[in-house]
């Protein structure tokens, strides 16, 4: 299989776990389906940072992507799930 087979394959196992979580209150095989998503994008994760050439830049990519997404993150936490904890978006 290519790269973006297993990308499609994590995104559609990220969006199980969501469903499961956020639109169906904890449904387990959603919820199961969804742990597939951390092993295949640690995955890719490893195969794009042994094609780059400049792992600085890739490492600068993945930090830049972490930051503009935070924020989202809180608010999604904060407003949608009424919840006051602050914590990072690291699963």
């Amino acid at each position: 299989m290519s790269s973006f087979v297993f990308k499609i394959l994590g995104i559609i196992s990220m969006l199980c776990d969501h469903i499961g979580v956020v639109l169906h209150n904890n449904i387990s095989y959603l919820r199961c389906i969804g742990r597939f998503t951390l092993p295949i994008f640690a995955w890719q994760l490893s195969i794009g940072a042994d094609k780059t050439k400049n792992i600085k830049k890739y490492l600068i990519r993945l930090l830049l992507f972490a930051i503009i997404s935070q924020p989202f993150y809180m608010l999604y936490k904060n407003y949608l799930l009424n919840s006051n904890i602050i914590q990072l978006n690291i699963g």
